[in-house]
């Protein structure tokens, strides 16, 4: 059986953009909306050869100000100044390997990296050298690693199973599990449903599934107490006390939908996908991050001049404002699913292709002033 994630190319013209504004932002009034600059104040390019990027997707820094980039089949270390100081990541299936990498965060001074098929949490020093592994032979090969928290390993688990999935549109269930140091595995009974459109073909070679996801799980954790999920296509995200494993609140706006734009695929399979999904809107939330305690909702509202509009919620559930913030790259709201967002205090990181085609790590100074 193989099994393909359609990563659908995104391309459309500046031009286009102006579809994605609705008459919510020009009621509200041209300055309700403001615009947060950004000052670039640090560019990491592979221009060196000491390293290559290689689809850059995720960023974050530790205690020390080291930056860590993962990339497909990398986890680049650079220190506080951009300088390369190495790939922390090892393919395998050894003490301190992994098959694919699932993610990875920071108990206090310990890097944790999660790996996949199987699970496991591999625990470096503060040198970045390999102490430990804990293996989790209970937990679904695949499961995404979210985050670590109070001494507990946190994992979203899916119900997939092959045998039943249609062409079609197919729900799937992602339950909330958590893991302790002697890699027990424990359940928490929360669930969140997403929708894919796939299509399924069956051969004599074997069964191949294309999938592409209507509705994501997003996720984002504040580092302390709570954990916030968004998981349907409309407006609202659930705010999980980590303490009692429930949802003790839900997070909403008024908030009118983006009216969908098809592509024009070259893939007739791609192409096939899109209309079995038949979306009408774009999915009013594209990607969740936490500022503090606060809450950052980027949704899909983009302004061809002054970029994605962002929500920003305190851990109580008041929308405190909105603004508007240029993200290099982002051309449709989808463009934010997969990239890399990374707020800290007053500077926020990103990656993009730059003029000529080169992937770029950029770390930005803030203006919150604007606001």
């Amino acid at each position: 059986m193989i099994f393909f994630r359609r990563d659908v190319l995104r391309i459309v013209c500046a031009g286009l953009l102006c579809f994605f504004i609705t008459g919510e932002v020009a009621a509200a009034g041209k300055n309700s909306v403001r615009e947060v600059q950004l000052q670039e104040v640090m560019r990491i390019t592979d221009e060196s050869g000491d390293f290559a990027f290689n689809q850059p997707r995720e960023i974050q820094c530790d205690e020390s100000g080291d930056i860590y980039v993962r990339g497909k089949n990398q986890l680049l270390r650079f220190d506080s100044q951009g300088h390369f100081k190495g790939n922390l990541l090892k393919l395998g299936e050894g003490p301190g390997e992994v098959k694919y990498i699932g993610g990875f965060d920071f108990d206090g001074s310990t890097m944790l990296i999660a790996g996949m098929g199987p699970v496991k949490i591999i625990s470096l020093n503060t040198a970045r050298r390999f102490e430990h592994e804990i293996k989790l032979v209970t937990l679904k090969p695949y499961s995404p690693y979210l985050f670590s928290h109070d001494g507990r390993y946190f994992f979203s688990e899916n119900n997939i199973n092959f045998s039943t999935l249609k062409t079609g549109i197919n729900k799937q269930v992602h339950t909330l599990v958590m893991a302790d140091r002697q890699g027990k595995v424990e359940r928490t009974g929360l669930e969140f449903d997403t929708l894919d459109a796939l299509i399924k073909k069956t051969s004599k070679e074997g069964t191949i599934v294309m999938m592409n996801e209507i509705t994501r799980l997003l996720k984002t954790f504040d580092g302390g107490k709570f954990l916030y999920v968004s998981h349907k296509a409309r407006y609202g995200i659930d705010q999980v006390d980590l303490t009692t494993m429930k949802v003790v609140n839900r997070f909403t706006r008024e908030y009118t939908p983006i009216e969908y734009q098809p592509q024009k695929l070259k893939d007739p399979e791609d192409n096939e996908i899109e209309r079995i999904a038949d979306q009408k809107f774009f999915n009013d939330i594209q990607s969740l991050r936490c500022l503090g305690t606060d809450l950052l909702v980027l949704t899909s509202r983009i302004d061809p001049k002054r970029g994605v509009q962002v929500d920003r919620f305190n851990s109580n559930g008041t929308l405190l404002y909105s603004f508007y913030l240029k993200i290099p790259g982002v051309n449709r709201p989808e463009d934010l699913q997969r990239k890399a967002l990374y707020f800290s205090g007053e500077h926020f990181w990103t990656s993009f292709l730059d003029d000529d085609d080169n992937p770029v790590v950029v770390k930005y100074l803030l203006d919150w002033n604007a606001l």
